[in-house]
């Protein structure tokens, strides 16, 4: 059975009172003020629960092979959906924002990740590109799945670059971890030097993350053969 045969986006015709906070966040109060603006979103009741029930009882698998076939029909079917647009006709021009089927896929934790056993909102793992790689090499919480349609990577809110927030993140889950792991020269010193620049700006405390426990990593000596 293929995604679309259990996953139907339905269009619903909503006045803005009746459209999500979130939704409406993304007009302008003069609009709500001085017109009655039509909005035609888009819902997926069916993705919504089957989204509850993998995320409540963790089926990882489940959700992975969910979105490799999203990402399969992304384009051709659902990409189009992913947003909604106020009526012209009534509120003198279109504004385009996120639709109740997108925020849906946004809402729960359902994104397999390569570092646990867990399932994740898709804003808090990384896509696994140069960017993030030439940082964090390959231990950080990427998605299990490689996405090819840009479009859904974009929308779906991968993290495809790294903030001192995210760095100051990973290194406290390598510290947790205590597992030795490979990364080069050139990654680590990228690494220290992103982490160095958060300093020197003050987004981050360095007697607060650095000094309460051991956060440099060194190269693993092992015995030589005899």
């Amino acid at each position: 059975m293929g995604v679309t045969d259990f996953v139907q986006v339905v269009k619903v015709e909503k006045t803005l009172s009746q459209v999500d906070s979130i939704l409406a966040g993304g007009l302008s109060l003069a609009d709500v003020s001085t017109k009655q603006c039509t909005v035609y979103d888009w819902e997926s009741p069916e993705l919504s629960r089957i989204l509850s029930i993998f995320s409540s009882k963790r089926c990882k698998e489940k959700c992975v092979y969910l979105l490799e076939v999203l990402d399969r029909f992304w384009d051709d079917h659902y990409r189009a959906k992913s947003r909604i647009f106020t009526d012209a006709t009534h509120c003198g021009e279109n504004r385009a924002v996120e639709s109740s089927f997108m925020k849906c896929i946004q809402s729960f934790k359902w994104i397999a990740s390569r570092m646990d056993e867990d399932l994740h909102y898709a804003t808090d793992l990384f896509y696994d590109c140069e960017n993030v790689r030439s940082l964090f090499g390959s231990v950080a919480p990427y998605v299990v799945s490689q996405v090819s349609s840009s479009s859904l990577k974009k929308a779906i809110g991968f993290k495809t670059e790294v903030s001192y927030c995210d760095a100051l993140m990973v290194l406290k889950s390598w510290i947790t971890s205590k597992v030795p792991f490979r990364a080069s020269m050139s990654q680590m010193w990228k690494f220290y030097t992103l982490l160095s620049e958060g300093v020197a700006d003050a987004k981050i405390d360095i007697k607060r993350e650095f000094m309460s426990s051991p956060s440099i990593f060194t190269p693993l000596q092992r015995p030589r053969a005899i």
